[in-house]
């Protein structure tokens, strides 16, 4: 009766270490912070989207394989942009790896790429075979596009810093369009000009004073002017205040133009805020 239950007893614990290869693995918490942009690629225009809350968690030693999955477009604009339904059946394949990996904690989805006759989806696999295996099924069996797979180690993820993670002129602007739309989900149609009003902060009073005397020549007026607790490495603050158009593309421009001013006086831009303007 002992050996038997002994034999039971190993029989079930091996049992139990082979299925938990087979278990989900929970998946690093993180908020996500989806941003879509365009990017000014040197050879082609592209919509990235990027899910930016994966820098707050940096590294994820977890997810160390970067899977990017290129599926080619048969039909594209004459900028080299995939035309909608080349980009719904990425988005299609998209969904289904998404489906596939994520629920049982095998990878992550980061973001994609679209353009230059492509859609790249940007992956990160645990370095698992059961993983690649499964990624590869899925690809294989996808067969509305041609399509290339490239998986290589990235631990510190790499790819997804270079690739879709914004930079500052970006970054401007996807901060704007997320203002405007609250403002549009509010019901102003950002047709009429109003006060705007901009925030920036300095190591010295001097530098500050810079800046300011620039905007006064174009027609701003010192809103404040305040100085932020000990420690602040600029906490000499400004804030200006000019009616202007928040429309695309001027509100990019008027934005990123004050925070290149700021940075050339050794300052910081730190945004800008308005009214509601109902039409």
């Amino acid at each position: 009766m002992k050996l038997y239950l002994l034999l039971f007893g190993s029989t079930f614990f091996l049992f139990a270490c082979q299925n938990s290869q087979e278990e989900d693995h929970p998946l690093p918490e993180h908020k996500e912070d989806w941003a879509v942009f365009a990017q000014d690629d040197a050879t082609a225009p592209r919509i990235v989207t990027v899910d930016l809350g994966w820098q707050e968690a940096l590294p994820v030693e977890a997810f160390s394989q970067s899977l990017v999955i290129r599926v080619k477009a048969q039909e594209v604009l004459a900028n080299g942009f995939p035309v909608g339904r080349e980009v719904n059946l990425a988005d299609g394949l998209q969904d289904e790896l998404i489906r596939a990996l994520e629920k049982p904690g095998l990878g992550i989805f980061t973001g994609s790429r679209t353009g230059a006759k492509e859609k790249a989806l940007v992956f990160y696999l645990r370095p698992l075979p059961a993983a690649e295996r499964l990624a590869r099924k899925i690809v294989q069996d996808f067969t509305a596009r041609p399509v290339e797979v490239h998986l290589k180690q990235d631990p510190s993820w790499q790819n997804y810093r270079e690739e879709l993670i914004p930079n500052g002129q970006e970054m401007n602007e996807i901060q704007n369009e997320r203002i405007l739309h609250r403002l549009q989900e509010s019901g102003d149609q950002l047709l009429a000009p109003r006060p705007v009003g901009h925030w920036a902060y300095f190591p010295d009073a001097a530098r500050r004073q810079q800046f300011l005397d620039t905007l006064l020549s174009a027609g701003f007026e010192i809103v404040a002017l305040d100085t932020l607790k000990e420690g602040s490495k600029q906490p000499f603050g400004a804030h200006v205040e000019r009616v202007d158009s928040v429309h695309v593309p001027y509100v990019h421009h008027l934005t990123w133009g004050m925070a290149e001013l700021a940075r050339r006086h050794g300052g910081a831009y730190d945004g800008w805020e308005t009214i509601l303007v109902r039409d």
